[in-house]
């Protein structure tokens, strides 16, 4: 049976970045009586209608490195088609919170093993480039290639029960198949990285190798395909565990010692909120690489009886970035009310009125060309139609 190979990166940095959706932006709400530039003139006609100011203020230090990698790693199983669909459709909010000038390369990762031909490697559609580039993609184009490459139907890995092996794929690809990842164009040299994780089982490499207390027991594999799939990819000879999450952990902080590293998942937390069906569980593994990352965990569910909650959740993610990552924010969702009046909406950027915006009726939101520089406060003004 093959082994996981032992680690020819010795890594000793640590890249930990711990922030909570309650830090993704400096925003503050209140009332205002007048929504009005300097020599303007107007009203809210509408009765009882509520006006908002909405300030932002931007990052202090802005980067200058605009090059970002995204990578989408995911469980094959067909249990987990309707969320990727929602994680597919959730990825365009989240790119949309980050600057058009950023050079974001995209690709999608399976979770297999290495009898598939995809087990530590990029994957595409034959249709789509293995990596995506999507600086000066259309909107469209970016979310056609997202919902072919994760949203459609995905090869299976039957030696890893449907494809269940997410740290051992990433792994693979950092300790095997770095060097010709990177010849494709992704793991780009001194580029930061952003990893989503989707599961919605835990992770095969998780069994056994680092419980904890409150780790429930691994439900029922009539299959009976993950302890093998343990033994082949996840131990050394000895049963020692190798793939681990503070191994993935090492292995970043060697390859992007120069760079940033975000470590976001997706999948079930709360056991309450387990479908009681299949082989769905707590997403062990795949949320610890999470906690030693310092990344976002969602609770895949939420989804269950919310269908925009991923999404959300993935929007609040990009803004997370922009923030993290030192990008002038150039998108403002205008939270405050669901039914913005578009005739009302005023922006300012330290103090000076911007009227080259644009407004976004589908989106509630304003994206500004001149966003100001480090340090800059952007006010928004504007009214509900409730």
């Amino acid at each position: 049976m093959k082994k996981a190979n032992k680690p020819i990166l010795l890594g000793f940095g640590v890249v930990i970045l711990s922030f909570g959706f309650q830090n993704c932006s400096d925003v503050e709400f209140k009332t205002t009586s007048s929504l009005c530039a300097e020599g303007e003139v107007c009203t809210n006609s509408l009765p009882g209608g509520k006006c908002f100011e909405q300030t932002y203020t931007q990052p202090s230090t802005v980067t200058e490195n605009q090059a970002l990698d995204i990578l989408m790693v995911t469980d094959t199983s067909g249990s987990l088609a309707d969320e990727r669909r929602q994680v597919a459709e959730g990825m365009s909010l989240l790119l949309q919170q980050l600057p058009e000038s950023a050079n974001i390369n995209m690709s999608v990762m399976l979770a297999h093993g290495d009898r598939s031909s995809y087990g530590g490697k990029l994957f595409a559609k034959r249709s789509s480039d293995i990596v995506f580039r999507a600086q000066n993609k259309t909107r469209q184009q970016v979310s056609n290639y997202i919902l072919e490459n994760l949203a459609s139907s995905l090869p299976a890995d039957n030696d890893t029960d449907g494809g269940e092996v997410l740290l051992y794929s990433l792994y693979s690809s950092l300790f095997n198949n770095y060097l010709s990842i990177q010849s494709q164009g992704f793991y780009r040299q001194d580029t930061n990285l952003v990893v989503i994780m989707i599961t919605d089982e835990n992770d095969i490499c998780s069994l056994g190798s680092y419980p904890r207390p409150e780790r429930a027991t691994p439900v029922y594999d009539p299959e009976q395909r993950e302890d093998d799939a343990y033994q082949k990819y996840c131990v050394d000879s000895s049963g020692r565990a190798i793939v681990t999450p503070m191994a993935i952990k090492n292995g970043f902080a060697d390859i992007k010692s120069n760079a940033q590293v975000y470590v976001h998942s997706i999948s079930y937390l709360d056991p309450d909120l387990v479908p009681n069906r299949g082989e769905n569980e707590i997403g062990y593994g795949v949320i610890d690489l999470v906690d030693q990352m310092g990344g976002v965990k969602v609770d895949m569910g939420r989804a269950t009886n919310d269908k925009d909650h991923i999404p959300r959740a993935l929007a609040k993610i990009g803004e997370l970035t922009q923030k993290q990552l030192g990008y002038l924010k150039t998108q403002f969702d205008l939270s405050a009310t669901d039914q913005v009046d578009q005739q009302s909406v005023r922006v300012f950027v330290d103090g000076k009125p911007i009227y080259n915006f644009e407004f976004n009726s589908s989106l509630q939101a304003v994206k500004l060309s001149s966003a100001g520089s480090a340090g800059s406060v952007i006010q928004l003004e504007y009214c509900s139609l409730d």
